[in-house]
């Protein structure tokens, strides 16, 4: 633990100079010369405040462990600033609520017409190659999960989740046929 004096001896000899040389060091180009000045200040306040946690390094000097034990007090005080800064520029980035929607999600059944389900299904499948991937693929769209499938066929999880991802990529590249539109 360090005295008052201690403190301030160890700020006016190394950290002062320290901490300003690492917030320029990491941070130079995205703050200004008044936020460097702030950080610092920030810095020396709350070391001073978690001064009685300050545990000399066995094989450094009284100065080298002081620094240390400063550029991680210094990390979290950037870190807290830039958080504080990142959440008051998304707030004023957002649009309104009383704004209306910021996008809207087209409609299916505008975009395609009435579809139906379980012919979209047949259709999908018959797009997969003969195989243990269209299997697998069949199973799902009958309405099986991902466990029951495990179950049914016996396979190990891996090859099951190997197999649905790689129908699903197959259909996803042929969402438009599936559909009856070019995409």
């Amino acid at each position: 633990m360090l005295t008052r004096e201690e403190f301030e001896g160890l700020w006016v000899e190394c950290g002062g100079v320290a901490t300003r040389g690492y917030f320029y060091k990491r941070w130079g180009g995205r703050i200004s010369e008044e936020e460097v000045a702030d950080l610092v200040q920030a810095t020396a306040l709350k070391a001073w405040k978690a001064s009685h946690q300050f545990d000399r390094l066995e094989r450094a000097s009284l100065e080298d462990s002081f620094v240390a034990w400063l550029f991680a007090v210094a990390n979290t005080v950037a870190l807290d600033f830039f958080r504080k800064l990142h959440a008051s520029t998304t707030m004023k980035n957002t649009v309104p609520l009383d704004t209306g929607p910021v996008f809207t999600i087209p409609d299916p059944v505008d975009e395609y017409g009435e579809v139906d389900i379980e012919d979209l299904k047949a259709r999908a499948l018959e797009l997969l190659p003969p195989g243990p991937v269209r299997d697998t693929m069949a199973l799902q769209l009958s309405g099986l999960g991902f466990l029951e499938i495990i179950e049914v066929t016996g396979l190990p999880y891996g090859t099951v989740g190997s197999r649905l991802n790689r129908g699903r990529a197959a259909l996803r590249a042929r969402r438009g046929e599936i559909m009856g539109v070019a995409v």
